[in-house]
This record gives C-alpha cells, sequence and structure tokens, in this order.
C-alpha cells in the first residue's frame, strides 16, 4: 500500500486512494479513538484457494501520512 499511498500524502488523499482501492476505510471520528488514523481490513489472495485478511493502519497525525501498519488477521 505505500506505493499507493506514500509518507506525506494527505489523510484527505489517503482516504480517496483507499476508497478507489474498494476498500471500506474507517475514520478516528468512526472510532472515537482521538487518534488520527485510518483503519481498514484487505482480503487478498493466498494460493489457489486460500484467502488471507489484513488489518491496515494508515496514521496521519497534523493530517499526513506518517506510517502504514499491516497486521495479518486472519486466514481461510
Amino acid at each position: 500500500m505505500l506505493k499507493e499511498i506514500p509518507v506525506g500524502t494527505s489523510q484527505a488523499e489517503a482516504l480517496r486512494i483507499v476508497r478507489s482501492l474498494g476498500l471500506e476505510p474507517q475514520t478516528e471520528s468512526d472510532l472515537n479513538s482521538g487518534k488520527p488514523l485510518i483503519l481498514c481490513n484487505y482480503t487478498g489472495k493466498k494460493g489457489l484457494t486460500g484467502e488471507v485478511t489484513w488489518l491496515v493502519q494508515i496514521d496521519c497525525p497534523e493530517g499526513k501520512v506518517t506510517d502504514i501498519l499491516c497486521e495479518q488477521i486472519g486466514v481461510d
């Protein structure tokens, strides 16, 4: 995802890109976390018939992307 959303991208542009990739983001207002971030789940293919799901966190302090963290949360 760093290719599509490089560090320094504005939070608004990052949200637009996440949506253009077909992902449904949750923003901090949805989460009431008080932290400027975007969260979304991404499910991709694993092998011929399996799938893997990732939680993607995009940190946006001061309205700009500073880090993108990915954590595998499921394998089918």
